[in-house]
């Protein structure tokens, strides 16, 4: 008998699972997780006690909670990675599914908000894209994975005439300017990433602040529901930088959000 649970001849326990060398990192992380996945703030003393362990053991495994925390995120973003890259399969174009693959990270967002919180609205956490420094990626990928799969079909398409080239340098801001110079100082050839212009880096920027600001705004409730319903608020903010930076006639824009919005989720 353990726990009150009855152990038959020839089971095991997850403890004795433990002692016996199972892989207890993984189950560590999918512990953490499914916290996470309850609403549940990730806690090194709280995923002991659930995997029937001492706190302190939890240490040959994992380096800290901030360890955990990078773990947990890269499990997240493989999610929410195959849930963007499968929304773009209903497009044979790199602007089709640039389009599909915002709806559905919005989507993904709004019915996780726990995890998305984690990864996009965790300020001080190190777990976002705009934390990173090239060395922290190697056991941290899911970031560069994210960002450079939309930075890699804007490109694309870019190159099909389907979006026009991003502004020249010289047009940007003076603040603009100096901020893309220190940008590309950091990332500037890094294989991870097209070998974008710095008129194309601020462009990427920008377009991710808007659109990653609203669905923050939304995922945290302050957004009325109405305007999150119906998706309103994140067409016009697509639609309204699409018209301020690129080009106001891309006739395929509106039609793309309305098939992609209007598939029975907000």
């Amino acid at each position: 008998m353990v726990g009150g649970g009855i152990v038959r001849k020839g089971e095991t326990t997850r403890r004795e699972r433990l002692r016996q060398g199972a892989d207890a990192g993984v189950e560590i992380v999918g512990t953490a997780r499914d916290a996470l996945a309850k609403g549940e703030a990730i806690s090194l003393r709280a995923i002991a006690a659930e995997m029937g362990m001492a706190p302190s053991a939890l240490y040959r495994y994992v380096d800290s909670l901030e360890h955990l925390q990078r773990l947990v995120g890269n499990l997240v973003y493989e999610e929410v990675m195959a849930v963007v890259v499968e929304a773009g399969t209903r497009y044979a174009d790199p602007y089709g599914k640039v389009i599909a693959g915002l709806v559905a990270f919005r989507r993904w967002g709004l019915s996780h908000r726990a995890e998305y919180q984690l990864l996009f609205a965790s300020g001080g956490s190190g777990l976002g894209l705009g934390a990173q420094q090239p060395e922290d990626l190697a056991d941290f990928p899911g970031p560069v994975a994210f960002g450079g799969y939309f930075m890699a079909l804007v490109e694309a398409a870019r190159a099909d005439g389907a979006l026009p080239p991003p502004p020249a340098f010289e047009t940007l801001s003076p603040r603009a300017q100096h901020a893309m110079k220190q940008q590309h100082k950091m990332w500037g050839g890094d294989p991870r990433f097209p070998d974008f212009s710095l008129g194309g880096w601020w462009l990427q920027y920008v377009s991710w602040a808007r659109i990653v600001g609203l669905v923050t705004m939304e995922v945290t409730d302050q957004i009325p529901p109405a305007l999150v319903a119906t998706g309103a608020l994140f067409e016009e903010a697509v639609t309204g930088f699409t018209q301020q930076y690129v080009d106001p006639a891309l006739p395929r824009l509106r039609a793309l959000l309305e098939a992609e919005l209007g598939r029975g989720e907000t």
